[in-house]
């Protein structure tokens, strides 16, 4: 994949380079990377002092939301580069597959509570709000309903 960079845009050039460009908004990056840094901010101002008396350190949930932030930013990537006919075409099996692990959570053993709500499951160490997805989901039918 190459990359041009134009005035204050960069395209990304698939494949071939036959002019079938990504083209991202500087003032759309921008705009996202302020927001993120500003969270990241908030969280480490409200979890330094809770953080030194769980762990003995201080950054413990900066850093734990920085590799969050990381790994939701590449997964952010990954969706970006599929072409929006294929999801299109995949919207409605997407959105079924969303509905029913709506359904798994409230299955006892698979779904995980958390502060008395069942609204969660385990993957590996990690819980995973499956509302979250479905509601992605649901947008991307939406949009390939009104398109």
């Amino acid at each position: 994949m190459n990359s041009v960079v134009t005035g204050s845009s960069l395209v990304f050039v698939r494949g071939s380079g036959r002019g079938a460009g990504v083209h991202l908004d500087g003032v759309t990056i921008a705009l996202v990377l302020a927001i993120v840094l500003l969270g990241l901010v908030m969280v480490t101002s409200a979890s330094v002092s809770i953080a030194s008396k769980e762990n003995g350190e201080a950054f413990y949930y900066l850093e734990r939301q920085l590799v969050l932030t990381l790994i939701g930013a590449g997964c952010a990537a990954l969706v970006f580069c599929i072409r929006t006919e294929l999801l299109e075409r995949a919207s409605v099996a997407l959105l079924i597959a969303g509905i029913l692990l709506l359904f798994v959570v409230l299955v006892p053993g698979l779904g995980h509570a958390v502060n008395g709500s069942r609204r969660w499951l385990r993957v590996a160490s990690v819980n995973f709000q499956v509302s979250e997805l479905a509601r992605v989901l649901v947008l991307v039918y939406l949009a390939s309903y009104a398109v």
